[in-house]
């Protein structure tokens, strides 16, 4: 469901502030209530006037038209006239808006409290504005600054008190932010989001007010991103970005390669290959950049769990310190362990096993001793060379595995293109001529003395690879499969 834009925002002379003062109040009358409606529809609490003034909001591109700043500015001041905004700064470039007035969110609580039975509880602010039980109610996901104006209408009256919790005043400050787990529709302060400029320029942040990050399309401060949903088109300095949740397949073009790096295609075809399903036990050894064990924690889902090994201390601290960060504490649990000698942590338990070791052939064993023999389980190791894949499939038919498989990573993406190619007599024509030809090819105009298939010689279908750069290395990953006993 799309914002339903009222008749007048077709209208031209809308966009014109009236000099007539009766005509003028109308109009601002009528601007202030296609904010309020706009804000309320896309529950936004914080407006950057001067971000805004490129938005839909202001610009009606079908009629080429936009509200000048001089009319911007007044539409703000009639606003706060009307107490729907409360700038917070002096220089009236940010403010809270507010589609009920703070009186009216206060009333609003306080009938939500009493309908609910709550009355003579205590409550957090996550427990108003973030528990999911709320998420048809028109404060959900409220700005926290507007709630503790409107909580504080209702301690002046008697109807509620702002206690400390934790040296917080009003309760627990931000309890849930935004992980790889929690799929909040608007970005909070402490939340990580990914600013994606493009494919190449991604980069990861901690929303945090003050702060600000300079990227490919210039500087944003991070009070811009909060209170806006994601996915949400901004714009910085010297260019637009999109602020996107944490995702596994997006998390892996963030990360500081200080290892060889399992790329999304290759993550997906491991999963695949493994048999994954929610609620498995899955053991991993070589933990490396903590790619792959993202991927894996989204695969178990919530009551799964992955059981990640590496011999190097700083890959086990680091992905202990993401899993905690991102929601995965309870499904991801690392240790630094050598599994060709100590084994895995977990023995009779795991469905699925994966190796990314210098010789996994050494590992087979404790990996046999760690599957769940009740059930089929499935092994998958990866080798940046065929040798030893070919020693790790000599081990696993020692050790009775079945549908032995080896396969290359060569993962490329391909488009069609049409390109245009000119022969000698195109070539010795005027550059006018050539210009006309290459314009009626484009557009496919064939003319009345030139056959079908003189025009088609001159063209030739191809696949090319797209995008030109495409990360990823040679490398072959052998499954098997080992039957229940």
């Amino acid at each position: 469901m799309s914002f339903q834009w009222p008749w007048h925002f077709d209208f031209p002379p809308f966009f014109t502030i009236q000099p007539n003062l009766l005509t003028r109040e109308k109009q601002l009358q009528a601007w202030g209530q296609l904010v309020i409606d706009y804000c309320q529809f896309n529950k936004i609490f914080i407006i950057d006037v001067v971000e805004y003034r490129r938005s839909e909001l202001f610009c009606n591109l079908k009629l080429s038209r936009n509200l000048d700043e001089e009319g911007i500015q007044a539409v703000f001041d009639y606003l706060e006239k009307q107490k729907h905004i409360e700038w917070t700064d002096s220089s009236k470039k940010r403010c809270h808006i507010f589609w009920r007035r703070v009186d009216e969110w206060a009333q609003l609580l306080h009938d939500w409290g009493v309908s609910s039975g709550l009355v003579g509880t205590v409550l957090t602010f996550a427990d108003i504005v973030e528990d999911e039980s709320n998420r048809n109610e028109s404060f959900y996901n409220l700005d926290q600054d507007v709630l503790v104006k409107a909580l504080t209408v209702l301690e002046q009256k008697g109807k509620a008190v702002l206690i400390d919790i934790g040296g917080v005043k009003g309760g627990v400050h931000n309890l849930l932010v935004q992980n790889f787990v929690n799929d909040n529709d608007f970005i909070k302060e402490g939340d990580e989001v990914l600013i994606y400029c493009d494919p190449d320029n991604i980069v990861a942040v901690t929303v945090k007010r003050g702060m600000a990050i300079n990227m490919k399309s210039g500087a944003l401060r991070h009070e811009f991103l909060i209170g806006k949903r994601y996915g949400t088109k901004l714009s910085a300095t010297a260019g637009s970005i999109y602020a996107l949740r944490p995702f596994p397949a997006i998390w892996t073009k963030v990360l500081k390669r200080h290892t060889q790096i399992l790329y999304g295609q290759e993550v997906s075809m491991i999963i695949n290959l493994l048999d994954i399903v929610p609620g498995d036990i899955v053991c991993e050894s070589g933990t490396g950049s903590g790619s792959l064990t993202h991927g894996l924690a989204v695969a178990v889902g919530a009551h799964g769990k992955v059981y990640t090994h590496d011999i190097e201390e700083p890959q086990v601290k680091k992905i202990e310190t993401e899993a905690k960060a991102h929601g995965f504490s309870d499904r991801i649990i690392p240790a630094l362990r050598d599994v060709t000698q100590a084994g895995f942590q977990v023995q009779g338990q795991c469905s699925a096993v994966f190796l990314d070791l210098p010789a996994p052939c050494l590992a087979v064993a404790n990996a046999i001793a760690a599957f769940d023999r009740s059930r089929v389980s499935r092994l998958v190791s990866f080798s940046p060379c065929v040798e030893q894949a070919q020693d790790l499939c000599a081990t696993l038919s020692e050790y009775d595995f079945i549908n032995i498989r080896t396969i290359e990573l060569i993962g490329t993406t391909y488009k069609a293109e049409t390109p245009i190619i000119y022969d000698i007599s195109d070539m010795e024509k005027s550059k006018s001529s050539r210009k006309t030809i290459r314009r009626n090819a484009q557009n496919e105009i064939i003319s009345a003395n030139e056959s079908a298939t003189q025009y088609n010689d001159k063209k030739t279908s191809a696949l090319i690879a797209s995008p030109d750069k495409q990360p990823s290395h040679a490398g072959f990953l052998t499954s098997a499969t080992l039957l229940s006993r």
